[in-house]
């Protein structure tokens, strides 16, 4: 009987509150690394977010603001409202150059995209909050610029809260190089202050 209760003391293995006790801390450890990749993957889209949107922000504001600066020479308001609609945009700007080509800013606030020279710029979270595009009298130190023409258009994200990343662009220009008036008269809005 002795050796029996020795045989049964040699024998190596895991007890059931061992066996409990490794997998409830294996389980703690998972949890826990989960957890940190939840955190990695809304940390990465909400950057992911913000570089798309500051990306598009300053490549449509360098475009504006380069055509715009000494090449315009009409910027009116589109006539065609019904083929903007066609294409999902609420509206669109033409922009003739020096050269005597154009461009077309088209604007959706409905369907959240933008497209310049062609060039969509959209966002899967991006969000169009709106659009001001106006003009005004300049009274300053410049000759012959004595009018500006400003367009902001109000970007965000559904996944940027509270962060804006708006388009903010002012040129000057000389009012008797550059018509502001479409095809059917209409001119664009003046600004107010």
């Amino acid at each position: 009987m002795g050796d029996t209760m020795k045989s049964i003391k040699d024998q190596r293995g895991f007890t059931i509150i061992e066996l409990i006790t490794s997998f409830s801390l294996t389980m703690v450890v998972l949890v826990f690394l989960f957890n940190i990749v939840v955190i990695m993957k809304e940390t990465y889209i909400v950057n992911s977010t913000k570089s798309d949107l500051v990306v598009m922000q300053s490549l449509l504001s360098t475009a504006l603001n380069e055509d715009l600066y000494n090449n315009m020479t009409r910027f009116y308001k589109g006539t065609s409202t019904s083929s903007f609609n066609a294409e999902g945009y609420d509206v669109g700007y033409r922009v003739y150059f020096n050269d005597g080509t154009n461009a077309l800013l088209k604007i959706s606030t409905t369907n959240n995209k933008l497209q310049y020279k062609g060039i969509e710029y959209t966002a899967d979270s991006l969000l169009v909050t709106g659009y001001t595009i106006c003009k005004g009298e300049y009274s300053g130190t410049t000759d012959d610029l004595d009018s500006y023409l400003k367009i902001t258009i109000n970007m965000s994200s559904s996944v940027l809260k509270d962060e804006t990343f708006d388009i903010n662009v002012i040129q000057l220009y000389d009012t008797s190089k550059v018509n502001t008036v479409n095809g059917n008269g209409v001119d664009i809005p003046n600004c107010t202050i």
